[in-house]
């Protein structure tokens, strides 16, 4: 945190928590910084009157949770369950229905399946 004159300050932060807590507290975004082989950003840099950048930090410190993530579908953070998850619970079932269609797609193409069914010979 450093001052802007006038009663503003700049927050510079890394923990994706900060960074919700100053998006939820209105501070205004002036920086996201990315890294050139990585998705997402990973640090980023918000401006605003000094007491709403001091109470942004105050509440990111008490909300230290263990590693959070950014979902690669909407954006917001969660706690992974494993090493491996990408997306927040709400996005994992539309990107699992997605991934079934696109499957069961492949399948009837492969083996010449109609959606409507075989056509009855009366």
């Amino acid at each position: 945190m450093w001052s802007l004159g006038s009663g503003t300050c700049a927050l510079y932060t890394e923990d994706p928590e900060a960074a919700k807590a100053a998006r939820q507290a209105k501070l205004r975004p002036m920086a996201a910084y990315y890294r050139l082989k990585g998705k997402g950003a990973f640090a980023w840099q918000f401006a605003g009157p000094e007491e709403k950048v001091k109470e942004v930090l105050r509440k990111a410190k008490k909300q230290v949770k263990s590693e959070q993530r950014e979902c690669a579908g909407c954006g917001e953070f969660f706690a992974p369950r494993s090493k491996r998850q990408k997306f927040c619970s709400k996005c994992r079932q539309e990107v699992k229905r997605e991934a079934t269609r696109k499957r069961v797609a492949r399948w009837r193409r492969e083996r010449g399946v109609d959606q409507i069914g075989p056509i009855a010979q009366f």
